[in-house]
């Protein structure tokens, strides 16, 4: 099945905020931010504080994928 929004790793940019996270995975922004507050080690996405905003490297939400065993590309 193809999806008309899907969009490519290669299209993301280097820091994402959560909503574009939200989008690419397909998952609700409140669900990014839940990730966002675990620790790597239990599962969550490792992410930084710009103020009071949150940003993900693309680098540490691939990462994550992979952890997650899913594919990416």
């Amino acid at each position: 099945m193809e999806r008309d929004n899907l969009i490519h790793t290669e299209s993301l940019p280097d820091i994402l905020n959560p909503q574009q996270v939200a989008r690419f995975l397909g998952i609700s922004r409140n669900t990014v931010y839940g990730l966002c507050s675990l620790k790597v080690e239990s599962g969550g996405i490792q992410s930084f504080s710009v103020g009071k905003s949150r940003r993900i490297k693309k680098s540490a939400l691939l990462e994550w994928i992979d952890r997650q065993g899913g594919v990416s590309g």
